[in-house]
């Protein structure tokens, strides 16, 4: 790469001798005249120069500037050393300069003045430089420019007496021979170069070092006959272009209009507007105003439509896509905007879809990805953001759809997120559970045509929403019919920003069911089915009001023996309720191996019921339940340390004031899961006198004394928990 020679960052004025010119003084004109031109101390054009400059001890100045200068320099004793023009270093590299000059009185009216007529026409605002007195004028002081004609946002100020503009133009480039530019010269993006013959751009595009004319098809609705008010059907005319996609194999579509679809029985339901079939790399890009208003005739939900039928397609991105669409929740018929595999038992599959901040309003679907009918045939890599309001399934996966990528907004919308049979998904859901059913459902279907796990799911929840009777998470297995079949879940992680009121649902349900669909399973399943559940951990703060049933049901619904549970755990989690909600948990399918249950850095401030946990299961560390700590720190009533697996010691905080006569009875926070009692030790404090531990149950004893008087006694209780 060439270089060339920089300018000397500082300048040195010297006399005829080569002497510096210590002390003297630099004086800035506007060409041919007296009136004073600014210049700067830096680049950028923020400091001043006073003017004069006065030169230092060295004969030294920094001076930036623009356009051409008169400059006058004298000595220390004011003698003149020079008069001469001067100009910026690129000055030349603008091509010819022109300059107009506007005096006041036969140019202009100070004070009255707002518009200028230049005798050329600068093309942009950017092409001129304005000066009034030889003060310079930012651009955001013209309101506009058209042709010749300069507008100021303000009358010329009363006292000025000249305005310079000058005007730039082009000077002629060299033009590099053939075959001499190569990808190494231009950067990477190309610019496209309308073709009025057959409607394809050309693009210049790169490989290695090498460029190549490259005609990419760009279609829009109006070309195939498409109105765009929004109340003509423009069904037939969209269908047409996607034909065309079809036969080209691919292409750009631009959307700059609304328009009606789907009003006509001819062509609703069951039609596919965009059917891209076995297409690659197709983009839609919708500008400002641009939707699909899916409307079907009289409103009538009946079967299904789909805006985008992606069977086969290898690289689809959506930007903007807009959809409103008519359908009712709840219900299993509508519009899907994207229906990806739509045909059961296809063997091409679709990869690398992208949709990037759509907005939805109604419809069945946002994005659906469903079943293929082979377990081994898989659609991968999706990405998907937006907002939707009203939509049944915002995001849905079917047995099919793996490594997904989103984060969407929903309001009032069925089940945001509802995957089964899939793997590798993170998402981000921003909802307000305002509906019936279970927002965030994650299920094992045991569909023979499936792959039947479902595994590495991870959910970022946020939920400020209120008054839903379906529950926030759940957390499902389902068989597919009398056959009884295993299945496998593992690796789910749900992290919760949760805060709502007149919550009806639970926050967390964790259950298995007779057979059914997965969006309408049969009733809770009993029967051992050797289902495995690991690696679920929940994380995040869970706080609601006004519930009426438990907040977390887990293992509640059926009886869970024979199925292998371990390794769930609630981590760095908060849990506050109202209306003593509980956290409901039974242990029958927990396996009997320490940690098989943990709770780690979790505070649960509402009461707790744990059956059925076999022992030593549990671990604690730094976890407290409705202000009992769980992990030896002093918090609440008790200070509870670990003895061994599954067995706790728990001492009462301070010492126990027991009453006289029949004495005082005390209940534990947990009960105690051997058959038997609780092992209880106890010491008065201070008073020597007889007393009697009498068991009643798990969870409680009295303490009874013969001192005639209340007695404070130090317990410890050793317990299973």
């Amino acid at each position: 790469m060439a270089g060339t020679i920089l300018p000397q960052a500082v300048e040195t004025f010297v006399d005829a001798n080569g002497k510096p010119l210590a002390g003297g003084s630099v004086y800035m004109y506007i060409p041919n005249t007296t009136t004073f031109k600014n210049t700067w101390q830096d680049p950028a054009l923020t400091i001043l120069n006073t003017n004069p400059i006065i030169l230092n001890a060295s004969g030294q100045a920094i001076i930036w500037g623009t356009g051409s200068y008169r400059q006058q320099v004298f000595d220390v004793n004011n003698n003149l050393i020079w008069d001469q023009v001067t100009e910026d270093t690129s000055s030349g590299l603008l091509g010819n300069m022109t300059d107009n000059t506007f005096a006041a009185g036969s140019g202009f009216t100070p004070g009255t003045t707002t518009t200028l007529t230049l005798t050329v026409a600068p093309g942009s605002i950017q092409n001129t430089w304005i000066y009034f007195d030889g003060v310079y004028q930012a651009d955001n002081s013209i309101a506009s420019l058209n042709g010749t004609t300069l507008t100021f946002n303000a009358p010329i100020p009363v006292g000025t007496q000249l305005v310079t503009v000058k005007i730039g133009s082009t000077i002629a480039v060299g033009t590099p021979g053939d075959g001499t530019v190569t990808g190494a010269k231009l950067s990477i993006g190309a610019t496209p170069s309308p073709n009025n013959t057959n409607n394809v751009p050309t693009l210049i595009g790169i490989y290695g070092q090498n460029l190549y004319k490259v005609k990419i098809p760009i279609l829009t609705p109006e070309m195939f006959g498409a109105v765009g008010d929004n109340s003509t059907d423009d069904t037939v005319a969209l269908q047409a272009l996607a034909t065309q996609l079809r036969a080209q194999g691919g292409g750009v579509v631009i959307i700059s209009k609304p328009h009606l679809v789907f009003t006509n029985s001819a062509t609703a339901p069951g039609s596919t507007l965009f059917d891209l079939t076995n297409c690659s790399n197709v983009t839609f890009i919708y500008s400002s105003g641009a939707l699909i208003n899916a409307t079907y005739p009289n409103g009538t939900v009946v079967g299904t439509s789909w805006i985008f039928g992606l069977n086969g397609v290898t690289g689809f991105k959506a930007i903007n896509p807009t959809l409103t669409a008519s359908s009712n929740i709840p219900t299993v018929s509508g519009v899907v905007h994207f229906g990806v595999n739509t045909t059961l038992g296809a063997l091409t599959q679709t990869t690398n879809f992208n949709a990037e901040n759509v907005n939805q309003t109604g419809g069945l679907a946002g994005l659906i990805v469903y079943p293929t009918g082979n377990a081994s045939v898989r659609a991968s890599g999706f990405y998907m953001t937006g907002s939707f309001s009203g939509t049944f399934y915002p995001a849905n996966f079917q047995g099919n759809g793996d490594d997904f990528h989103g984060s969407i907004v929903t309001r009032n919308c069925g089940r945001s997120y509802f995957p089964y049979n899939v793997s590798h998904h993170e998402i981000w859901v921003d909802s307000n559970n305002g509906t019936a059913f279970d927002d965030i459902d994650i299920t094992c279907y045991t569909n023979p045509n499936f792959r039947n796990e479902t595994t590495d799911i991870k959910v970022h929840y946020k939920n400020y929403g209120s008054s839903s009777l379906g529950n926030s998470v759940a957390i499902n297995f389902i068989q597919y019919d009398s056959t009884s079949r295993s299945g496998l879940m593992h690796d789910l992680h749900i992290d919760f920003d949760f805060n709502t009121s007149n919550f009806t649902g639970a926050i967390i349900s964790i259950n298995k069911y007779l057979a059914g669909s997965p969006g309408s399973p049969g009733g809770p399943d009993n029967t051992a089915r050797g289902y495995n559940l690991y690696n679920l951990k929940f994380t995040g703060a869970c706080a609601t009001s006004g519930n009426t049933q438990n907040l977390l049901q887990l293992f509640t619904q059926a009886n869970w023996t024979g199925e292998f549970v371990y390794d769930v755990g609630f981590d760095n989690y908060f849990l506050s309720g109202s209306n003593t909600v509980d956290m409901v948990l039974d242990g029958r399918g927990i396996a009997t191996s320490a940690g098989a249950l943990y709770f780690r850095n979790t505070i649960v401030g509402i009461p707790v019921s744990f059956t059925n946990i076999p022992p030593g299961v549990t671990k604690y560390d730094n976890a407290t339940f409705n202000n009992v700590r769980q992990d030896g720190g002093v918090s609440g009533t008790w200070i509870v340390q670990s003895v061994a697996p599954g067995i706790a010691r728990y001492t009462y905080n301070g010492s126990l004031s027991v009453a006289t006569g029949a004495g005082t009875t005390v209940t534990m926070p947990v009960s105690d899961k051997r058959a038997g009692n609780p092992q209880v030790f106890c010491t008065p404090k201070g008073t020597i006198c007889g007393f009697t531990v009498n068991p009643i149950s798990a969870s409680q004893f009295s303490i009874a004394h013969n001192a005639g008087s209340p007695v404070l006694f130090d317990i410890d209780v050793v317990i299973a928990i």
